[in-house]
């Protein structure tokens, strides 16, 4: 699994207890969506800058030891992303990182706040 709907994390089995106890951030220079004329798009945060999405993590114990498995928080999508996809990932602001992290309550109201426009460049074939 890659993603989980920030509006239904906690009461979904697979996800809640890791939502409350292993929130992480991923770093990323952007992300990729499709429209529906198949034409790829970046979105980024404008300035090329690092931006993070807000996560979580479970680890997952197998035969040779364990494995660690990350999956992204998406939400209801920004002006910038709408009218290309229904959701978006969950933009965690830099200053708010050590926040979402250890802060169960600032996440849980985090999942609803509205995410930051993003830059969308059409990727050459």
């Amino acid at each position: 699994m890659i993603n989980a709907r920030s509006e239904t994390v906690e009461e979904k089995k697979t996800f809640s207890k890791a939502f409350r106890e292993t929130r992480c951030v991923i770093p990323v220079s952007g992300f990729y969506e499709w429209d529906s004329e198949k034409r790829k798009l970046l979105f980024t945060a404008g300035d090329n800058d690092v931006f993070y999405l807000g996560g979580f993590y479970r680890v997952h114990k197998t035969g040779a030891g364990f494995e660690t498995e990350s999956i992204i928080m998406t939400t209801k999508p920004n002006n910038s992303v709408a009218p290309i996809h229904d959701r978006m990932p969950l933009i965690i602001q830099r200053d708010r990182i050590k926040d979402w992290i250890k802060d169960l309550d600032f996440a849980r109201n985090y999942l609803i706040a509205d995410m930051p426009e993003l830059t969308r460049t059409e990727v050459a074939k």
